[in-house]
């Protein structure tokens, strides 16, 4: 049997311990994590509920900051764990850098727009500069455009 199906076929035993289910990508990267730094399945099941945990506490802290709600898709999370395993954990620097730039784009597009629930993708956090300097280009050329249909 190999370590992911048996992985797979624990699938209860995780929910229950855990109470999340790890999704197929998050189950490569546990295998990987196994593979690479030799740690059991459970040291490196902890290690991703961990991360998932700080995923959560972002999404608290900035909406109390900011009064915006941000979701992050199962993509994003999975590229965020894939960084915080490559940086052994340290995490700080990478939701620090993740606060900085989304706090200015996304309130931006809030007061421009009123919108105040985004999805983050795995875009949003691997070029987070760019993508909402895109969506916010795209806002203000709605914008023009609409006040010329209103001249029409």
């Amino acid at each position: 049997m190999t370590l992911k199906q048996s992985i797979l076929d624990r699938e209860t035993e995780f929910k229950k311990r855990y109470g999340i289910v790890f999704r197929e990508g998050r189950i490569d990267l546990i295998v990987n994590r196994m593979i690479e730094k030799g740690y059991d399945v459970n040291t490196v099941s902890e290690e991703m509920v961990e991360i998932q945990r700080q995923v959560e506490e972002f999404e608290r802290d900035f909406q109390r900051r900011t009064g915006i709600d941000l979701q992050f898709s199962e993509e994003a999370i999975h590229r965020i764990t894939e960084i915080l395993l490559n940086e052994d954990g340290k995490g700080v620097g990478l939701f620090l850098r993740l606060s900085k730039d989304y706090e200015y784009g996304f309130e931006l597009i809030r007061d421009k727009t009123g919108q105040r629930e985004f999805i983050v993708t795995r875009e949003t956090v691997d070029d987070p500069e760019g993508y909402l300097n895109r969506m916010i280009r795209e806002i203000y050329k709605r914008q023009s455009d609409q006040r010329l249909e209103d001249k029409e």
